[in-house]
């Protein structure tokens, strides 16, 4: 695949909940339909993932992958780029110990949000149950998105940093050093998603896994998220 054009929906719910006002591409979504375009299954590993442009809902991007690094554009400009090498062992630091259940309300519009009620959260370290096949059945539009439990577990590893921030503020992916799946081990049951927050303030750091039991199935190391500017 050396050059594939995408273009989703503009009436797709999705849009409607990210972000409300001016619907826009997430991109994880991005991601997911490279690897859809590309035909990719198994295990994945995406690096030095940059974010620099927001992809509005309803235009068309394209995939390049003549060069070194896989770029996204949209209106002949680069929103996204990316390397996509062979698989690498998911090593994400976990924490062991239990952590003590917090209530904690959305701090994002609740069709992305996807946390429980109840999070285990003490000092830099946060972790929960999320039930795929039920998130799907509360939030349909989700059917609608290629590979959707990596859109699923990705924001919430990222949800689980802004709860551990109390960041109120609207954030905004910035960039992954590194992002390990398995996509075909990714089915619509419990999994244990745990965060780790390195930094606080307007540039959140942070880092995180899904788990179906032992066994590692999404790992995703230095999360960058900075705080999106109201319009």
């Amino acid at each position: 695949m050396t050059a594939a054009v995408r273009k989703l929906d503009p009436d797709l719910e999705l849009f409607r909940h990210h972000f409300p006002g001016f619907g826009v591409v997430p991109g994880v979504v991005l991601l997911a339909e490279y690897l859809g375009a590309a035909g990719r299954s198994g295990a994945v590993s995406l690096s030095n993932v940059r974010f620099s442009r927001f992809v509005p809902g309803g235009a068309e991007f394209r995939f390049d992958t003549s060069g070194a690094d896989i770029t996204v554009a949209a209106d002949d400009q680069v929103c996204c780029r990316f390397t996509d090498g062979p698989p690498a062992p998911i090593e994400i630091e976990r924490c062991e110990r239990d952590l003590p259940l917090v209530e904690v309300a959305p701090l994002r519009a609740p069709a992305v949000w996807f946390l429980p009620e109840q999070i285990g959260l003490a000092d830099r370290v946060a972790r929960c149950e999320v039930d795929l096949a039920a998130v799907a059945a509360r939030f349909p539009y989700l059917r609608d998105l290629t590979h959707w439990p990596l859109f699923v577990l990705v924001e919430c590893i990222g949800n689980l940093a802004l709860a551990l921030a109390g960041a109120t503020g609207r954030y905004v992916f910035a960039q992954f050093e590194n992002v390990t799946h398995r996509l075909g081990d990714i089915h619509a049951g419990t999994v244990t998603v745990e965060a780790r927050l390195r930094r606080s303030g307007s540039i959140l750091v942070w880092e995180g896994s899904a788990r179906n039991g032992d066994d590692v199935i999404l790992g995703l190391r230095r999360g960058v998220s900075t705080l999106l500017e109201e319009r």
